[in-house]
């Protein structure tokens, strides 16, 4: 079916099927006519007419066969909008997608709600569109076959641009790694990207998920906060990978947690992880990297960056973070990265590697803990209204004798 400037359409329980052949569009929704379509019955006027509020809609409402289904005709307008697609079901073959476009004009106000698809195993895509995707709302969007994708079920070539997503896929199948939600920006975007391969490229936009079902990650523009996997020995972790952009890019990573686990211990800790990127005129291009321990039970006690892949080059930009974690050392960490730097999050166990493309950071114990302060160190109410010194050792309590 082909609308040419059509407005205020609705579709409810609607068929949109093809058979034995591979379509240029289920449902094709145009303003500028690219196929050059020709009616007996009625004279094509040149383009000029919008293509807004169509609707799709019911839950027998079903997109089949092999190719495009739905296809927005925008040419370099930005007339093709407010277009909703709600409750259907897709099925479709290798080589297909359910939604794509043919020009290069703003797609604004875009709604795909509670669409499930079940697709073949070869290129089979939920989106792709070349046009800007302007406040666009995914919502309850899946993309599933038996044996994983081999493209990613979400391509805006030109950004996804203010918008809402909250889809799951079928992982990548073996041997492909093709980000989820792939788009050249994600600016002013809230994404959930589900539990089975929550992945993008986009490093400037929000998104809340789930990591393997049980880690909490909350990330924005690049950066996240991440739940500690603790361990009750001291464990080295890979905490992620930093990619950086140049000279200047700095990593900032905080780190709250317990030191143990016993009673009134004072076991809680603290630090901060400083790294930044040099000037890409010698190896290993790092102005160095070095971890502040602000307690006494510190929640790390060793750090290095090794160069992503083991690169030796002087303007390598990819570092992987290494922790050693003091053992119970439960708790959270934040992440934070220079505009357009990514995070790519891991915190799983292992052995740091060895090598000239290796940095061992420095750690910086401050000792700032109630358990370590010494008498005449510590300020204290006297009175009301008077501050006095503790002329005791702080107790765990925080109590002092104040003079």
């Amino acid at each position: 079916m082909a609308l040419y400037g059509c407005e205020q359409s609705d579709f409810h329980d609607c068929h949109f099927e093809t058979d034995g052949l591979t379509t240029s569009g289920n449902l094709y929704l145009s303003y500028a006519n690219t196929p050059g379509f020709v009616s007996p019955y009625v004279n094509l006027v040149s383009p000029g007419t919008s293509m807004t509020k169509i609707n799709v809609s019911g839950g027998r409402s079903v997109f089949g066969g092999t190719g495009k289904m739905v296809v927005l005709d925008q040419g370099s307008s930005g007339s093709d909008y407010t277009i909703s697609i709600r409750d259907a079901y897709i099925n479709m073959g290798n080589n297909s997608v359910f939604l794509s476009d043919t020009g290069t004009g703003a797609l604004r106000h875009i709604v795909l709600d509670t669409v499930y698809a079940e697709v073949g195993t070869t290129n089979a895509a939920m989106v792709t569109v070349v046009g800007p995707a302007w406040n666009w709302r995914i919502d309850n969007a899946q993309i599933y076959n038996g044996t994983g994708l081999t493209v990613s079920p979400y391509k805006f070539a030109n950004g996804f641009l203010d918008g809402e997503v909250l889809i799951d896929s079928t992982g990548q199948a073996a041997g492909y790694s093709n980000p989820e939600f792939n788009s050249s920006s994600c600016a002013g975007s809230v994404l959930h990207l589900g539990q089975q391969q929550p992945t993008t490229n986009c490093t400037n936009y929000a998104s809340l998920n789930s990591v393997s079902g049980y880690t909490p990650g909350i990330t924005a523009n690049g950066s996240g906060l991440y739940q500690n996997i603790a361990a009750p020995s001291a464990t080295w972790m890979k905490l992620g990978t930093w990619t950086g952009t140049g000279p200047g890019d700095t990593l900032h990573i905080t780190m709250d947690s317990t030191g143990g686990e016993s009673a009134l211990g004072n076991n809680q800790g603290f630090a901060e992880i400083v790294a930044a990127i040099s000037n890409g005129l010698a190896a290993p291009n790092l102005t160095g990297a070095t971890a502040y321990i602000w307690s006494a039970k510190p929640p790390i006690t060793a750090l290095t960056l090794a160069a992503t892949g083991g690169s030796t080059s002087a303007t390598n930009l990819s570092w992987d973070v290494w922790i050693n974690v003091a053992p119970y050392a439960f708790g959270f960490y934040g992440v934070y990265v220079s505009s357009g730097a990514t995070w790519t999050n891991n915190d799983t166990s292992g052995t740091p590697p060895n090598g000239a493309f290796v940095v061992t950071g420095s750690i910086a114990n401050t000792n700032l803990s109630v358990e370590n302060s010494s008498a005449g160190q510590a300020t204290c109410w006297k009175t009301t209204g008077a501050i006095g010194y503790c002329s005791s050792a702080i107790t765990s309590t925080g109590s002092c004798t104040c003079n």
